[in-house]
């Protein structure tokens, strides 16, 4: 087995996905996997963007098992999170991507009912006085 496949694998252990499920979900023939196994091919590029995409990991983790970074981007993004944003951002990853648009028009939605918040000092001083 490959692998990129190994990775996929556990991306679906990971998600409690089996297979056939995530085949069906991406469009592929329900043999497809066990096909792969058997040494009848491999992923393909193709396949291997859908599982990216579907997993929200890149290529490069799929094709060589480590994120690459390019120099501009930051060690981690979000340095400043707490443990309940590290936990929200995992479930949010553990969701297909049906269920990930949802929860963002969902969270968009109550975001747009609250109240504007005051941004600056100023605002700050003009509401209390």
């Amino acid at each position: 087995m490959s692998d990129l496949l190994e990775r996929v694998y556990k991306l679906m252990e990971k998600q409690d996905i089996k297979p056939t499920q995530l085949a069906k979900q991406l469009g592929m023939s329900n043999s497809t996997f066990t096909d792969w196994n058997k040494g009848k091919g491999s992923p393909s590029l193709k396949a291997a963007t859908q599982f990216a995409e579907y997993f929200d990991v890149s290529l490069d983790y799929l094709v060589h098992g480590k994120e690459h970074q390019s120099q501009h981007q930051p060690q981690n993004i979000l340095e400043f999170s707490s443990p309940e944003d590290d936990a929200l951002l995992e479930a949010f990853h553990r969701l297909s991507p049906e269920l990930r648009a949802k929860a963002v028009g969902y969270i968009e939605g109550m975001a747009a009912a609250m109240p504007p918040v005051a941004s600056t000092m100023e605002d700050i001083a003009r509401s209390s006085g």
